[in-house]
């Protein structure tokens, strides 16, 4: 699945329900998945250089998160997504985050890429 990074997602967004074999919440928390515990996952980022990564990361249950009403950032919240895969705010959360706009240089090469 083709992936981007996007700071303005609330979550990670990412294959279907069915695909991912994690339920999705149902009433107030839709659009979201609710395990029953918490589900350790990896996935593998490969750049358009060949260059890969495996990214490791957890989904709890929507419902559990937001039953803290004291907390509106999750470092752990996820929901489906078809045919893409948003790396949404908690891919940014404990790491450095690099972007290199079009036809720019930087001491590592040309952008357009993200490094992490």
């Amino acid at each position: 699945y083709p992936g981007f990074l996007d700071s303005g997602s609330n979550a990670y967004f990412f294959l279907t329900s069915s695909a991912s074999g994690i339920p999705p919440c149902s009433s107030s928390e839709h659009g979201f998945y609710c395990p029953s515990s918490p589900d350790s996952l990896s996935a593998l980022n490969r750049g358009s250089n060949g260059t890969s990564n495996t990214v490791n990361f957890t989904i709890d249950s929507a419902a559990t998160l937001f039953a803290n009403g004291g907390d509106s950032v999750f470092p752990n919240l996820g929901g489906p997504s078809a045919g893409n895969f948003d790396w949404g705010l908690p891919f940014f959360f404990g790491r450095n985050v690099f972007t290199a706009i079009e036809t720019r240089n930087t001491p590592i090469g040309t952008g357009p890429f993200w490094a992490y």
